[in-house]
C-alpha cells in the first residue's frame, strides 16, 4: 500500500492505482473477511476514497459483490483520470465506472453474467438469477469460464487465457444461489494463491498460471468467492463441546468397568486406546 496516498497498487511494480474495482473490493475484504485482523488497513483505504472522489468507489457493478444494489442491465463503462485530487507523486490514479451508454452482455461476459446473478439474487428474484447461472454453466468447461474474451480477445493475456477473477465470481455466484459448486472449480480458485498470498489473475488449460502475474482484483474477488463456500464443519465449530460428552461417556464407562475387573483379579488388558482414536471429523477452512 502507498502511504503517500492510502491506496493498494493495481499489480506489484505498477504505478497505476485504481479505485474501482481495486481499491474498492480492497478495502471491503480487508474489513469483511478479514475482520479482526487488517479491518484497520481497509477503513485506512475507505477513508482515503471517502475523503478525495468516487462514490466510495462504488461504480455500478462490483459492489454487488459485498450486497450493495447496482442498476441493471450492467452499463459499459467510462475511466476518468483523478490523479490530481490525490496527493502528487509519479503515479496515476484511476476510476472507472459503469455509466457509459449502452449495455454489457451477460451471453458474451461470463463476469457480467456473475454480477448480473448476484443482483437478481439479492433483489429476491431467484428464477432469473438461476438464468445467469445457466450462462455461467454453459461457459465453465472444467476448467474455466470460456466466454467471448477467452475465445476472440487480441490482447495476449486474455486469448486463450482463464481469468481467475471469472472463475471466482462463477464459484460465488453458485454459492449465493445455493446451487451445486463443482469441486474441481473450488480446487482451481485455490490453486492460483501463490506463496506471498495475492492470486494469479490467469491460467491455461493445465493450470499453469507462470504467464500472468497477481493483482488486487483478483486477489479480492477469490477471497470473498472462497469465504462463500458452504462450511462443512459448521455443525462442529458450533457445537463442539457436544462431541465430549458421547466421549467422556466411554471413558467412564470403560474406567468402571476396568476397575470392577481388576477388583476380581482378572488379568485382562481392555483397549481403551481405541477409545482415543480421532474421529474422522471433516474439517474445512
Amino acid at each position: 500500500m502507498n502511504s503517500n496516498l492510502s491506496l493498494v497498487v493495481e499489480t506489484p511494480g505498477s504505478q497505476n492505482y485504481n479505485i474501482a474495482s481495486d481499491n474498492l473490493l480492497a478495502y471491503n475484504a480487508l474489513i469483511t473477511v478479514c475482520k479482526g485482523v487488517y479491518d484497520s488497513v481497509g477503513r485506512t483505504i475507505n477513508a482515503s476514497i471517502a475523503g478525495h472522489c468516487c462514490n466510495r468507489g462504488y461504480d455500478n457493478m462490483h459492489e454487488v459483490i459485498f450486497g450493495v444494489p447496482i442498476r441493471l442491465p450492467v452499463n459499459a463503462t467510462n475511466t476518468y483520470d483523478v490523479t490530481d485530487r490525490f496527493p502528487s507523486g509519479s503515479w496515476k490514479v484511476y476510476y472507472e465506472n459503469h455509466n457509459r451508454t449502452g449495455f454489457l452482455s451477460d451471453a458474451q461476459y461470463g463476469d457480467v453474467a456473475a454480477y448480473t446473478g448476484l443482483e437478481q439474487e439479492r433483489e429476491g428474484h431467484h428464477t432469473a438469477a438461476l438464468h445467469e447461472t445457466l450462462l455461467l454453466n454453459w461457459m465453465y468447461d472444467g476448467h474455466g469460464i470460456r466466454d467471448d474474451v477467452f475465445r476472440f480477445s487480441n490482447k495476449p493475456e486474455e486469448h486463450g487465457i482463464y481469468q481467475t477473477f471469472k472463475s471466482a465470481l462463477y464459484l460465488l455466484a453458485l454459492a449465493k444461489t445455493d446451487q451445486n459448486i463443482p469441486s474441481a472449480l473450488v480446487s482451481t480458485v485455490q490453486s492460483m494463491q501463490s506463496s506471498d498470498g495475492g492470486f494469479h489473475t490467469g491460467y491455461d488449460a493445465n493450470g499453469n498460471y507462470s504467464m500472468t502475474q497477481e493483482n488486487v482484483e483478483t486477489t479480492s474477488i477469490a477471497m470473498f468467492a472462497l469465504v462463500s463456500l458452504p462450511n462443512s464443519c459448521s455443525w462442529f465449530c458450533s457445537y463442539w463441546y457436544l462431541v465430549l460428552i458421547p466421549i467422556g461417556a466411554l471413558l467412564l464407562g470403560a474406567g468402571l468397568f476396568y476397575g470392577r475387573i481388576r477388583s476380581r483379579n482378572l488379568s485382562i488388558k481392555p483397549r481403551l486406546a481405541l477409545l482415543l482414536l480421532p474421529w474422522p471429523v471433516s474439517l474445512s477452512s
